[in-house]
């Protein structure tokens, strides 16, 4: 199974993330009420952009 991975990647930088956060988790609970499985529960902070 493919994992999914979320990031707003060169918009996200660390003044912004908090409001990243509740912007992703407001997209999490529409996409998962219209029935999309496998959706992350938080941001991929971990890869470089470019490497996304």
């Amino acid at each position: 199974m493919t994992r999914l991975v979320a990031s707003l990647g060169m918009y996200d930088h660390p003044a912004q993330q908090p409001a990243n956060d509740r912007i992703w988790s407001a997209i999490v609970r529409i996409l998962r009420k219209r029935g999309v499985d496998g959706v992350p529960d938080v941001l991929d902070r971990t890869r470089h952009v470019h490497d996304l």
